[in-house]
């Protein structure tokens, strides 16, 4: 090839033009010898590669044109490395000409075209060639065109400039890399497929797109279902992975149970749950291990970190929710569950709603002995002597159908004072309305007969209640 002359090299057939050598001394003389518009379309990535202003000053126009073309994508061949000053030359080259064929050029030459110039009816055919563009191959000189390009494809799409739907991202591209740690956050997580393109991010940039990956909401799912196959699926992303979404994420995947296995064994054991910490006892003990041997697992762990880890096995093994039987045994446990996780459970039996109301295990929120105290009267139960003694006042402040139940529970003189001293003003009326009725003090009884009422309402409200039940009234 370096023997023949310039003026034969037009001979040449094409199917002979797969140059594969690197060697710059031999891409100059074939740069520098004759081609037909035909040939150069066949030329190989290096000689196309070796594209100057100075070198193609001898070619006619027509044929630097061919040459310009030749450049762009094909899926035949790898990408047309060029820098930013080839790039401009063949764009100085073109720019006069009413260009509407985008795809026909180097999609980073394109990066240089005047958006003003462009007709607006083609504004998106240009974007999607821009798309592909690398954008770092801009100099520090010019780096300010990224934002420039950004803006005037969010002008061209009518992006509303705090997210950006599917369908924009895919004319986007790669210039989806210049997008607000904002925009990232509430754009598509489709957003995640243009970041991977991005040959640098900066740190709020990288926090959202961390961010919206934790919200599992991509096609990558939760990142608790993770497996090296996710890894490898996210392309560049893990490497932009701060240290703490490492740490993190190594946590739930990749840290192994080396204190050791938990068994009954080992629960059984006086000092256990020592030696654990909150990430080896979360490795180290099986939803199966939780399920079977649940009663005297929550008798030894009184840390709350622990406790929530054991609500997460159940969850893993039981998720329809726990019986009767397995709830009697959460003890602490119980305080540290979702009000979701309580709805699911089954709260049929007064044994139940004993042992959930002990104080000795911790206070309930209000919401949670609210839905507590109802799923136990959905249960075709109701609040007797028995189990108002259980529930005691400071939970039934809770109850939103207090005045549906106690109207007839109250005649049922079974139930010690109950301490609604933390009850609200209203609650505190509606229980003195509801006593007043179940043991009416009429003007017209003796004197004898009203004190014996206020004695009986005392005996449900308890003297404080009862003077700030009057107060409230």
């Amino acid at each position: 090839m370096t023997n023949i002359p310039s003026d034969l090299a037009v001979q040449i057939p094409r199917k002979f033009l797969e140059i594969t050598t690197t060697i710059k001394e031999v891409l100059k003389e074939f740069n520098n010898k004759k081609w037909k518009p035909e040939q150069v379309l066949y030329l190989s990535v290096d000689v196309l590669q070796g594209f100057t202003c100075s070198r193609v000053q001898t070619i006619t126009q027509t044929k630097i044109k061919g040459l310009i073309k030749a450049c762009r994508p094909r899926l035949s061949r790898p990408k047309v490395v060029l820098s930013e000053t080839q790039l401009t030359c063949m764009y100085n080259f073109i720019r006069k000409e009413s260009t509407f064929d985008f795809e026909n050029y180097h999609s980073d030459m394109l990066l240089y075209f005047n958006y003003e110039t462009i007709n607006k009816t083609l504004c998106k055919a240009y974007f999607t060639q821009v798309g592909a563009a690398d954008l770092s191959v801009f100099s520090s000189t010019l780096s300010g065109r990224r934002d420039i390009l950004l803006n005037d494809a969010i002008d061209c799409l009518g992006i509303n400039r705090t997210s950006i739907n599917k369908q924009d991202l895919t004319v986007l591209g790669n210039l989806a890399c210049a997008v607000s740690s904002d925009v990232i956050r509430n754009s598509d997580p489709e957003i995640l497929e243009n970041l991977k393109n991005c040959k640098d991010l900066s740190d709020s940039q990288i926090s959202a797109m961390q961010d919206l990956l934790v919200k599992g909401t991509s096609k990558y799912g939760p990142t608790s279902k993770w497996n090296q196959k996710t890894l490898d699926d996210l392309g560049i992303l893990p490497l932009y992975f701060s240290e703490s979404f490492w740490r993190s994420f190594t946590e739930v995947h990749y840290i192994d149970c080396t204190t050791g296995n938990i068994t009954s064994l080992t629960i059984s054991d006086d000092a256990f749950p020592f030696g654990y910490d909150e990430v080896q006892f979360g490795h180290c003990l099986s939803s199966t291990v939780v399920k079977d041997n649940l009663a005297s697992l929550c008798e030894k762990i009184e840390d709350s970190a622990f406790q929530r880890i054991i609500l997460d096995k159940l969850k893993e093994i039981l998720p329809n929710g726990l019986s009767d039987d397995q709830v009697q045994v959460l003890k602490s446990v119980s305080r540290n569950a979702t009000m979701a996780e309580i709805s699911k459970w089954n709260i049929t039996k007064p044994d139940t709603l004993a042992v959930l109301m002990n104080a000795n295990d911790g206070e309930w929120s209000s919401a949670q002995s609210e839905l507590i105290i109802t799923k136990y009267l959905n249960g075709s139960n109701s609040l007797t002597g028995a189990e108002l003694n259980l529930v005691k006042g400071p939970n039934l402040c809770s109850l939103n159908a207090i005045i549906l139940f106690l109207f007839i529970i109250l005649k049922n003189r079974e139930s010690d004072a109950l301490d609604v001293s933390k009850c609200s003003s209203e609650k505190k009326k509606a229980l003195f309305t509801i006593a007043n009725k179940a043991f009416p003090m009429s003007l017209a009884r003796s004197q004898r007969t009203i004190l014996s009422a206020f004695q009986l309402i005392e005996t449900y409200l308890g003297q404080n209640g009862l003077q700030m039940s009057f107060q409230a009234y």
